[in-house]
Parts: structure tokens; sequence; C-alpha cells
């Protein structure tokens, strides 16, 4: 399903593409203001786009296992925010913006730079 159609689907409230052999997220994405669970684990997405920001009501992202070097700042926008899976990627930093995740429970960086 191409990203366009997938993202005209703004009842959605979890999303999963794991192991789907994925290169990127669409900036569509953050077209999905329900969302509430996102996982692309264990796919090659090089970076999550800054639409991210969009998705407010999103409670758990899990992009463990990937390729994903920057986070992007327009993370800290998911306020929300409970559960943060980003190990297993070549995460070199973290953006500052991540300390006004004040809901955040979980956060694994596990395996990361």
């Amino acid at each position: 399903m191409p990203w366009v159609a997938l993202t005209e689907l703004t009842s959605l409230i979890v999303l999963a593409l794991d192991s789907n052999r994925l290169t990127s997220l669409h900036p569509s994405i953050g077209r999905l203001t329900r969302l509430q669970k996102l996982s692309v684990a264990n796919n090659a997405v090089t970076d999550v786009p800054e639409s991210i920001g969009n998705l407010t009501a999103l409670r758990a992202l899990c992009i463990r296992g990937n390729r994903i070097a920057p986070l992007p700042p327009s993370l800290g926008q998911c306020t929300m925010l409970e559960e943060l899976d980003a190990s297993n990627n070549p995460i070199e930093a973290i953006p500052e913006q991540l300390s006004s995740l004040k809901n955040l429970k979980v956060l694994l960086l596990d395996n990361t730079r």
C-alpha cells in the first residue's frame, strides 16, 4: 500500500510495519494524528521525518533495529509519548527537545552509539 493511501486512514490508532524492508517513513505519516502506537522495528529506515511531531496522541513509538542516526527534534512535540524504543540504531545524540516528554516512562537506547 503506498504511503499516501496509508495516511488517508486517519482513524488509525495502531500501525505496525515491522520487518518490511522499509528504508524511509514518508512525511505524510504526520497526517495520522489519532495514532497512539507506531512500530517500524527491524527495517532499514534511516531517519524519522519532522512530521512525527504532529502525532500528538502517540503513546508508543518503536523504531528499534533500523539505521536511524538523528532523532528529530520534533519528537519532543509528542507530549503523550510514554514509551520510546530506539535501541539498535546508530544514534549519536539525543535532541534536547526530548526533555519535554514528561509522560515518558520507558526509554530504550541499548546498542546505540
